[in-house]
């Protein structure tokens, strides 16, 4: 029986559109619509070409693919295949005719390693010899006798679809990477995008993406870059991820894949993309998802100064929803200049909730500057600013803060109520002994109101205590559990005996 031959230009597109299902397979979260659709596409055009085809038999090497008639097969796309079945322990792949659908797809999961680790003993290899896939097998197989130009019962629609192939857009981006002229960049980068317009109309955003990583690194100038090629990147970018919603939505919620590397791939394109992706990590943290609360702020951190323009508009939203927001990523961010922008705030007559939350921003800045505008704010006439000062310094760590925390406890007539009540809570929160004493002093010397506000205070100042330790803390408490105001000697005594 003589040797079916396959023809290399009829193979190459069946090769690199298995790439194509492995990459979706890996690159695209299991229930995502777009991976089911790549997976299918290149299951349609691999049962349809083993219809009525010869026997398939391929050497796998490292790096390419042997045929029976001795020709190699390799290139962009190709290579990453021939790598991952290597890498799997298979070194001779034969398809025959009749290939279903689930076969297919079962070889593209065990190929992705989502089922077993790597290597002789990995469950691609099992399922390959113990003939669970029965069209495909690693040894010898029964050949055809036909010789074929291209696989025989492949519609011309089907073979059209792996027209623009991952090898193309490979060898573009390849060229990319070492273009050193920018107008040889701008020429290839021309071509790339129509190719990539061509895959993404078709709902495959895998090149897009890759493409897209590629452009961040040459816009940050990695290679390095000239100026020119940097500014050609990150034009080509924009339009590429700006241009279509999915691959924007792709990019966002990788960057929110804590702990791997395409998450710190992902950050890197947000950061090469500028303020621009800002307002959609606004929206996505907005919507209050665990990632996008957790993942955000790093994000805004590493963005840094690009980030912080479209966070001060924030501030002035109308909305006190967005203000409270913009305020509490500040805090997260850190970042020294956003202080004099929170003091604004905190100087306004925006809502209770929003002052609290500017304040306790500063106090995360944690800067002299940030420091001394909450010290500053305990003596604004307005009580809402100066009670959201008292607030915000008691998640300071600065010395500054609890001295001027204590002061305000001592004083007895200076601050409105409001104020002092909230300093005591602030230092109940900080501690030491410094605040103890200033707590104790406050209980002795609550004057300066009707005896109602000083009922309430010195509660106040009592449940303070109670969330501080110590032997000083306890005879503070023994003692005024045994004089004074019985409502305050009942909250002593009940503290004293284990009480909430």
């Amino acid at each position: 029986m003589s040797e079916a031959i396959w023809r290399p230009s009829a193979l190459m597109p069946l090769l690199l559109e298995l790439t194509r299902a492995l990459r979706a397979r890996r690159f695209y979260l299991p229930t995502d619509p777009a991976q089911s659709a790549v997976l299918q596409r290149s299951a349609r055009v691999w049962t349809a070409a083993f219809a009525r085809a010869p026997v398939l038999r391929l050497d796998v090497t490292e790096r390419e693919f042997g045929l029976a008639s001795g020709e190699r097969l390799s290139g962009a796309g190709v290579k990453d295949l021939a790598r991952a079945l290597h890498g799997a322990g298979v070194h001779r792949l034969a398809v025959l005719p009749g290939l279903q659908a689930e076969e297919f797809m079962r070889l593209v999961e065990l190929l992705a390693g989502v089922a077993d680790a790597a290597g002789p003993d990995s469950a691609l290899v099992r399922a390959l010899s113990e003939s669970e896939l029965p069209h495909l097998s690693s040894g010898d197989v029964e050949e055809a006798p036909t010789l074929v130009a291209r696989p025989t019962g492949v519609p011309t629609r089907i073979l059209a679809d792996a027209k623009t192939t991952d090898g193309t857009i490979d060898a573009l981006v390849g060229e990319l990477e070492r273009s050193i002229r920018a107008e040889d960049y701008a020429r290839i980068a021309s071509e790339l995008e129509a190719q990539l317009g061509e895959r993404m109309a078709d709902k495959d955003y895998v090149d897009a993406y890759r493409t897209a990583l590629a452009l961040g690194r040459h816009c940050a100038g990695v290679g390095p870059k000239l100026p020119e090629i940097q500014v050609c990147a990150s034009r080509m970018l924009h339009r590429l991820v700006f241009g279509n919603e999915e691959l924007l939505r792709i990019a966002v919620q990788r960057a929110y894949a804590q702990a791997t590397g395409s998450a710190v791939e992902a950050v890197q394109l947000l950061v090469a993309l500028g303020s621009d992706v800002v307002p959609r990590l606004l929206e996505e943290h907005t919507r209050g998802s665990v990632e996008a609360q957790t993942a955000t702020p790093g994000i805004l951190v590493v963005m840094a100064d690009a980030a912080l323009p479209v966070l001060a508009e924030e501030l002035s939203a109308t909305s006190p929803a967005r203000v409270r927001r913009a305020a509490l990523l500040m805090g997260e961010m850190q970042h020294p200049r956003a202080a004099p922008l929170l003091a604004d705030v905190l100087r306004s007559d925006q809502d209770e909730s929003v002052l609290r939350e500017a304040a306790r921003a500063l106090a995360r800045i944690g800067s002299r500057q940030a420091v001394l505008v909450l010290c500053g704010a305990l003596r604004e006439r307005r009580t809402s600013s100066a009670s959201a000062a008292a607030y915000g310094l008691g998640w300071s760590s600065d010395r500054g803060a609890l001295t001027a925390l204590c002061e305000v406890v001592r004083e007895s007539g200076r601050s409105s109520s409001e104020v002092r009540l909230q300093a005591v809570a602030s230092l109940g929160r900080i501690g030491g002994p410094e605040a103890v004493e200033a707590l104790a002093d406050g209980l002795e010397r609550a004057g300066g109101w009707n005896r109602k506000r000083i009922r309430a205070f010195r509660l106040a100042v009592v449940d303070a205590l109670g969330k501080l330790e110590g032997d000083r803390v306890r005879s503070i408490l023994e003692r005024h559990a045994r004089e004074g105001d019985s409502t305050v000697r009942d909250a002593c005594i009940k503290l004293l005996q284990g009480g909430p």
